[in-house]
């Protein structure tokens, strides 16, 4: 459905702008209207001591000279009648007096009256009403706007305030409730699997999901020296609505509950707004519907109501915008796969903002370093998805496995096997995967991911249709192998979605290439339609989940192709998925080790981090070995700090926040076994090697390593005794332990080691603390009143909050 302004009767348009008061005329449209046409300033000068005019702006000429503009504006229409509200010798009063006063004029200082006087009504000004006050005035700087002039001009530079015709919330939350809710139905092919697959936000059967924030400031009171807030923010994602950044981004690894968690925040905005307790509507999209040059997004989001709705008006006006009554959730700007059209999406979102500062965006993405890069990602207010513990593992299993027929107690049972899974730290989706797929083989535990997620799209793929006493009209190892072809497919062009008919296209050419005579219209409606991996919009297809696309993607690269991906954070997970699937294949693995060298500065740390994920799932890799890679890993990772962050003349304008940053983003690739069990060989093989700072980058990541592996001892002793010249390190070790204490599942043991080695730390990291302080704060950016500025240290926020 397309929203044409245009489309809309000149009689409602008519009639909508007669509807408006005469504030609301002047707040909703003159004043932006005008403003969108070239003009500024746009003072209000309504009351007692308006003289004339309504409010002021300036324009400038062909000359560039700053000119005033003076606006008296009238509800209805103006004509020789009597009647008070259109009584011409009241405006003509007020038109002579804007004529002859004079306007004082900040730059550069001055008074003088204006070079344009405009009489702007929300009616018509009929004929001999313009001539009597051209006659009685007789002054060419007057000019006149009615409503037929206004309606041309509100199409072409402002035709959101037409969304504002007819508005019906009711209809559209309704159904947006109902589509956040919906279950599978058999028609649709997956069953009770496929229906667990979908994000669960409602309130029976959502398990709430958390986000956190690191206040890494000093925290104290000026006069108290006491501190005034926990160094970590942990809060429900509900909890976000209350927030009042009015642009936020929910950062969060593969299957960490981004989706599920803006889901959620959509459901609960919709039931405040149908039960009154809150007028604020929200609206999903995802984040490559924004990532076209100039994207009208109010037009989207407009259309996207009516989609939803199933009606032709949509479910917010220009008022609901400049009060702040809309919340834009856009998911996975990962998922757009260039650095180009992620800054699209950007900009097309500060476009938007910039007009109405009151809307709110939220912006959910995985952690890349890229993101860091994004122009303008530092006006966001940065919020991380929790890990999941325990006890919302198991809040997850029984609200998912009724019906499943798994018993509660082997659930359990395998759930703590499941948190030794190599690849991936349980997340909502992994113990969704495996209870979707438990009742297959119970008795066999995958030994990573790649397994875990091959058992569970081989059920997707054929044994619901078993289950059902359908007979298969193809075996699920050939729907295996073409998901593969068209996933690599995809992930090479940098799609996320296909049109149906080129999707039937490839499939036909790859098996009439490979000899095979098949039914593809059937073949594809298995896979599409009743496979449950994938959803429809409008012809186009896409994944269920982009984890998908890459765990089929991942499997179908060719061993050739690693060497050149490995690169390359579109590629990261589908790699790890491939050595899932190769867990023996040592030699590439030391391949690629070996090609590290070849590469330098953010292409060498995007490779070490690739290589270090893929070699945990390695898992039937010879232990010695295996510490051969692990060495070279380190190696290549000191290496990249020490060309990225070495050398500080040649450093960006936040080095500390950039070097966390780059902590942050690569500390998992170093959360392998063998940095726990070859402790000895690892610092016997990395003595030696390269100058002071390559030697002490090593033993950085070597402490890393046994921290995110939990070896929490060992990493004290050797934190004690490292000291680096780059204090940068020890405030990311700092950093790390504070994320174990609060944030990771781990005995209280384990809390109070990491609380041993952050208190350590801190003496020796607190300079530095005040300047990740200084450095965030000094280039956080907030819109307000259609500019952009630097936050003080002193406004009521969160000083020196980390984006963690």
């Amino acid at each position: 459905m397309t929203l044409d302004p245009k489309a809309i009767s000149r009689f409602k348009k008519d009639k909508h702008l007669a509807s408006l008061s005469e504030d609301g005329f002047r707040d909703q449209v003159v004043r932006p209207l005008l403003l969108r046409l070239g003009y500024s300033d746009g003072r209000d000068l309504c009351g007692p001591q308006e003289e004339g005019k309504d409010t002021i702006f300036s324009y400038a000429d062909p000359l560039r000279n700053d000119n005033i503009c003076a606006v008296q504006t009238k509800r209805g229409k103006i004509d020789l009648t009597s009647r008070p509200s259109t009584n011409l010798h009241a405006t003509l009063t007020q038109l002579q007096t804007a004529l002859a006063t004079s306007i004082a004029v900040l730059n550069p200082p001055r008074k003088e009256r204006p070079q344009k006087v405009i009489l702007c009504a929300s009616g018509t000004i009929s004929h001999r009403a313009k001539a009597e006050i051209v006659a009685t005035l007789s002054d060419p700087r007057l000019a006149f706007l009615d409503s037929d002039d206004l309606i041309p001009l509100i199409d072409k530079h402002m035709p959101e305030f037409w969304y504002g015709i007819d508005t019906s919330k009711t209809p559209y939350l309704s159904k947006l409730i109902e589509s956040l809710t919906a279950e599978s139905s058999e028609k649709e092919g997956a069953g009770q699997s496929f229906a667990i697959l979908r994000a669960p936000v409602s309130t029976e059967r959502y398990v709430p999901l958390k986000v956190y924030r690191v206040n890494i400031g000093t925290n104290q009171n000026q006069h108290t020296h006491k501190k005034s807030e926990d160094p970590f923010e942990e809060l429900p994602v509900a909890a976000l609505i209350r927030k009042k950044e009015p642009l936020q981004l929910v950062v969060g690894e593969a299957g960490s509950g981004k989706t599920q968690s803006i889901r959620r925040i959509a459901y609960v905005l919709s039931q405040d707004n149908l039960n009154g307790s809150s007028p604020i509507v929200p609206v999903l999209l995802r984040a490559s519907e924004l990532d076209k040059p100039s994207a009208d997004v109010l037009a989207i989001l407009a259309e996207r109501c009516c989609q939803v709705s199933c009606t032709s008006t949509p479910a917010f006006s220009v008022e609901d915008l400049q009060a702040g009554r809309l919340f834009v959730l856009v998911d996975a700007l990962d998922e757009v796969s260039t650095q180009a059209r992620r800054q699209t999406v950007l900009h097309n979102i500060s476009s938007v903002h910039s007009l109405y500062p009151m809307m709110r965006f939220m912006l959910t993405t995985r952690r890349y370093p890229w993101l860091n890069a994004l122009e303008g990602i530092e006006g966001y207010a940065w919020y991380r998805i929790s890990p999941i513990d325990w006890k919302e593992t198991k809040e997850i299993v029984v609200r998912l496995q009724k019906g499943q027929g798994l018993p509660e107690s082997k659930a359990k049972e395998i759930l703590r096997r499941l948190h030794d899974v190599h690849g991936m730290q349980l997340n909502p989706l992994l113990v969704t995967v495996f209870v979707a797929s438990a009742g297959a083989e119970r008795s066999d535990i995958p030994a990573n991911v790649t397994e875990l997620f091959k058992k569970f799209t081989e059920l997707m793929l054929g044994r619901w249709d078993e289950s059902k006493g359908f007979s298969e009209q193809h075996h699920a190892p050939l729907k295996d192998f073409v998901l593969r072809l068209v996933a690599v497919r995809m992930h090479r062009e940098r799609k996320t979605s296909i049109d149906v008919e080129e999707l039937r296209r490839f499939v036909r050419e790859q098996l009439i290439t490979r000899g095979k005579q098949t039914d593809i219209e059937s073949l594809v409606l298995e896979i599409v339609d009743r496979s449950g991996l994938f959803r429809v919009i409008g012809s186009e297809v896409e994944f269920s989940h982009f984890l998908l696309q890459e765990f089929f993607a991942g499997r179908g690269l060719e061993e050739a192709e690693i060497g050149t991906v490995l690169f390359d954070d579109w590629w990261q997970r589908a790699v790890v998925f491939y050595f899932g699937e190769n867990p023996s294949k040592i030699a590439l693995l030391s391949t690629c080790a070996k090609g590290l060298a070849e590469r330098n500065g953010s292409d060498l740390a995007a490779g070490s981090t690739t290589l270090g994920l893929a070699l945990q799932a390695c898992y039937l890799v010879r232990l010695d070995e295996k510490v051969e890679v692990f060495v070279s890993l380190l190696r290549s990772l000191a290496r990249a700090t020490v060309e990225l962050f070495g050398n500080r003349a040649e450093q960006g304008t936040r080095p500390v926040l950039e070097f966390v940053g780059f902590y942050l983003y690569g500390r998992d690739s170093v959360c392998c076994d063998v940095g726990q069990i070859e402790e000895k060989a690892i610092c016997t093989l990395g003595a030696g090697e390269g100058n002071k700072e390559m030697l002490q980058a090593f033993e950085f990541w070597h402490i890393v390593g046994l921290l995110e592996c939990g070896q929490l001892d060992r990493a004290l002793v050797r934190a004690k005794g490292f000291a680096p010249g780059d204090l940068r390190m020890q405030l990311a070790l700092h950093l790390g332990a504070m994320i174990y204490e609060h944030v990771r599942v781990s005995e209280k043991t384990d809390k109070r080691k990491a609380r041993a080695i952050s208190a350590y730390l801190a003496p020796k990291v607190a300079a530095l603390r005040e300047v990740i302080v200084k450095e965030f704060t000094s280039e956080l950016l907030e819109v307000r009143k259609g500019k952009v500025e630097s936050i003080p240290m002193s406004e009521d926020r969160d000083d020196g909050t980390l984006p963690a």
